[in-house]
């Protein structure tokens, strides 16, 4: 336990509107017996994104001994909610200045990412290829009623489209080498103009990550896609082209 900011609710002013509860990226609040509650101390942050929703002033924040907020904890809320509540909750943390909270945020991202691509290494291995590349779609897709159409598909006619598989060890050092291999400390040996782009939502290499190789790389420019993930250049692809074709122009 710590001394920290928390909300409270008043019991007396709250009418049960559940406004508050869709204000609350971090899923800290329910309507429980018609008035709405905070479930666990760990993940309410304390910096009151539901206040100004509340139209009976029925919440407030008091500084009390309670649990740490964990942030990879209320990621896994966060995450289950969709796209737009993982947008919501990492632009709260930025405008609050919130930068450790930022980086276990991302940090989560990334763990979530190493742990889909072992799932699809391990299909892989067995041969089930179908059940692989529907695996690989969850770090494809951010929409999770895009994910569940895909993932259906490809489930269904992936083997077929995926035909005989020639080199099988090709698709497993990839992901091998992508956890494995690093050569951070070898950016600043980058002497040409570079263009780094990544979506924010990408869970397969994180903005943070990414972040990280534009600051080591002498000259370089980031771009990062707002609202987008491991899908960027098909679903951002003419944004992509023009950002492309200016950096060349330039450079």
């Amino acid at each position: 336990m710590v001394k920290r900011k928390i909300i409270k609710i008043d019991e007396e002013k709250c009418n049960g509107c559940g406004l508050c509860i869709p204000n609350c990226p971090e899923g800290a609040l329910q309507l429980i017996d018609g008035k709405a509650r905070l479930i666990s101390d760990i993940f309410c942050d304390g910096l009151g994104a539901c206040i100004g929703h509340c139209p009976q002033d029925a919440i407030i924040t008091e500084e009390r001994e309670a649990e740490e907020y964990d942030e990879k904890k209320t990621m896994v809320n966060i995450v289950k909610a969709g796209k737009n509540t993982i947008i919501a909750h990492l632009n709260h943390l930025k405008d609050h200045g919130e930068e450790e909270y930022l980086k276990q945020a991302y940090e989560y991202l990334k763990e979530k990412g190493i742990e889909i691509e072992r799932k699809a290494a391990e299909y892989f291995k067995l041969g089930k290829y179908g059940k692989s590349f529907a695996a690989i779609l969850d770090l494809i897709w951010t929409s999770k009623i895009a994910r569940g159409i895909a993932k259906f598909f490809t489930r269904l006619v992936g083997k077929k489209i995926m035909g005989k598989i020639e080199y099988p060890n090709d698709f497993l050092n990839e992901i091998r080498a992508d956890r494995e291999m690093n050569f951070k400390d070898r950016l600043g040996e980058i002497k040409v103009p570079t263009l780094v782009m990544c979506g924010e939502l990408d869970i397969g290499y994180t903005a943070d990550d990414v972040r990280t190789t534009a600051e080591g790389i002498p000259n370089a420019e980031l771009i990062l896609y707002k609202g987008y993930g491991h899908n960027l250049i098909m679903r951002n692809r003419k944004q992509v082209q023009e950002d492309v074709l200016k950096f060349l122009n330039n450079n």
